[in-house]
């Protein structure tokens, strides 16, 4: 791997001088046409899915074959780049950063994940990335921001464009408070009014991307709170969007994870009147079907890929049927109650991240599924004090003391089960190690 300098990390990358099929604005010397890339939560999904969605070589073509189309582009991305795979989990997130690399982002917004190692991880990937990684809202106490930048400035096709990144405020909701370690973060619609201010004093910007990592009602919010923001670029929820939110011609946009979406906006800018005309989005679909992997990609990917290998390909049992993500944690628990004999077992849905296929289930697909590191929790509680996400309708009797398997995640983060207080002191096996052995033991999944 190739270590870079700070001063390397924080130089931008030139936009790419093509043939664009756009070509210019007409008749209007005022208007420029720009081409926006953008994904987010690529969670280090370096290979194909079993049914051929995604994969960094794939999502490379993509990129590749829209810029070449784009007289003017960016592409960004909106954090997420860690966890969901063998290679990230076993290497702690660094291989995806050095691959990124090559598909050459012109800037990426901090994701919540991006702590799941520990907050000083983080400067690993800083040193690997030779793209900026940032974000303007994460500081500590004395205010000095965890990444600066917190904006960057591009100049594309005549357009002064700041580019703002932004973490939810919910993140100590998200990661264990040692991983957070002594950063917090500011709130959204003030940092960002604030840097479009500056960036646009200091610097002469025009135009203002607020590159996100927050939930879907904060997108909203910012839309509406920050009408000088023209473009909202945003991750964090896995669930895509099959409509822009917007507001004229100002919008947020967010594709699906894994590398199964490259967004790409195709927009206007009037930069007499500093308002974007005329705005259209597209989602391209990356699969194995319709690109061919990028060699130079393809190449890291399998390098990668061959190092876990002996790990998680080997095969470890059979599902009769297919379990989708939801089915799946279902069959998490029960692999819990099973094996540990609780009472109850909850398993967060955050924790589980793909189902099962029919067909012959290898170690891979375990750790696809169960990606993190979360070791099990074991706590003795009175049934009076069980909430319900926990009891999901079953009758204890009160004073009853009842065994309750959970995550030590949640038992941290008791938002989860929607209560607090709640005691887990007995430590216990890693949930995807007990899972994995779990189905060696019956064979058969069903």
């Amino acid at each position: 791997m190739h270590l870079v300098s700070r001063r390397h990390f924080l130089a931008g990358l030139a936009a790419p001088a093509v043939v664009s099929q756009l070509g210019r604005a007409q008749g209007d010397s005022t208007t420029r046409r720009l081409t926006i890339l953008h994904t987010n939560d690529i969670h280090a999904r370096f290979s194909p899915s079993r049914e051929g969605v995604g994969g960094l070589a794939y999502l490379a073509t993509a990129i590749k074959q829209e810029r070449t189309r784009a007289a003017h582009s960016l592409y960004l991305d909106a954090g997420d780049f860690v966890q969901g795979s063998p290679v990230s989990s076993l290497y702690e997130g660094v291989p995806v950063y050095e691959v990124m690399n090559l598909l050459e982002p012109d800037a990426v917004a901090m994701g919540n994940h991006e702590f799941d190692y520990g907050w000083q991880r983080v400067y690993d990937y800083l040193a690997y990335a030779q793209y900026p990684l940032f974000c303007a809202n994460l500081v500590n106490q004395q205010g000095l921001l965890f990444t600066p930048p917190p904006y960057l400035i591009r100049d594309l096709n005549g357009v002064r464009i700041a580019i703002i990144a932004l973490m939810t405020p919910r993140l100590p909701e998200l990661t264990y408070a040692s991983n957070l370690g002594p950063w917090r973060v500011l709130p959204l619609a003030e940092t960002l009014r604030h840097y479009i201010q500056v960036a646009r004093e200091r610097d002469g910007a025009q135009m203002f991307i607020a590159l996100t990592h927050i939930f879907p009602a904060e997108e909203a919010a910012l839309l509406h709170e920050v009408p000088e923001a023209h473009l909202i670029i945003s991750g964090h929820d896995h669930g895509g969007m099959r409509e822009i939110l917007r507001d004229g011609n100002r919008m947020v946009v967010r594709t699906r994870p894994f590398t199964a979406e490259l967004g790409r906006i195709e927009l206007q800018f009037d930069t007499a009147s500093q308002r974007v005309t005329e705005i259209d989005w597209a989602r391209i679909p990356v699969n194995t079907s319709d690109f061919q992997p990028d060699p130079v990609v393809d190449r890291e990917v399998q390098k990668w890929e061959a190092r876990v290998s002996a790990v998680v390909d080997g095969e470890i049992g059979e599902a009769i049927k297919a379990y989708n993500r939801t089915e799946m944690r279902d069959v998490v628990e029960r692999s819990v109650k099973e094996t540990l004999g609780t009472d109850f077992v909850f398993i967060n849905r955050g924790a589980v991240r793909s189902g099962l296929s029919v067909g012959k289930i290898h170690a891979r697909e375990i750790w696809d599924a169960l990606p993190f590191g979360n070791r099990i929790v074991i706590g003795r509680i009175a049934g009076s004090r069980l909430p319900q996400s926990i009891l999901r309708g079953a009758s204890v009797e009160p004073d009853k003391l009842y065994s309750v398997a959970t995550l030590d995640y949640v038992a941290a983060n008791q938002r989860e089960i929607e209560t607090e207080g709640l005691e887990f002191p007995e430590a216990g096996p890693f949930v995807r190690e007990l899972m994995i052995e779990w189905v060696e033991k019956r064979r058969v999944v069903d």
